[in-house]
């Protein structure tokens, strides 16, 4: 019994694998930053694919399941502060009442590690706060 117990010992104090350290961040000084090919989900398994341009043209397809594909198309300017935006929109078929174009949405990034992408925003009270991780069958463009 005792040797059991010994031997239950050395397993539970094992080496443990070292702790992962999250990737750094890196500083978005514009839209040249963060540009590139994203990719994530959501809860409902709604599949977003965004392209963001150098010069700021923002691209959003939604794969939604039974409800269908919508796209917003627009540019993203530089807001106040480095890694803030203001995005109008051009093409919106995503919004189900037909809400008019042109107005700006501000949107931030609390998060770029190169890799990884969030982006936080406000729709009415509600604040959205998606991560992207960048398509990997896509290669990084030269910043």
């Amino acid at each position: 019994m005792r040797w059991m117990l010994v031997g239950l010992l050395v397993a539970a104090c094992g080496n443990t694998p070292p702790p992962r350290h999250a990737p750094p961040e890196i500083p978005v000084t514009g839209t040249a930053t963060i540009a590139g090919t994203w990719l994530t989900n959501d809860e409902v398994d709604w599949f977003y694919r965004l392209l963001v341009a150098p010069d700021g043209r923002f691209e959003l397809t939604i794969e939604r399941g039974k409800m269908g594909t919508c796209e917003q198309r627009g540019r993203l300017a530089a807001g106040k502060g480095p890694s803030a935006f203001l995005l109008t929109l051009t093409k919106d078929s995503c919004a189900p009442d037909g809400t008019p174009l042109g107005g700006g949405l501000l949107v931030s990034v609390p998060s770029y590690t190169g890799e990884a992408l969030t982006l936080m925003y406000l729709v009415g009270d509600t604040q959205i706060r998606r991560s992207y991780t960048r398509d990997p069958k896509l290669p990084h463009p030269a910043q």
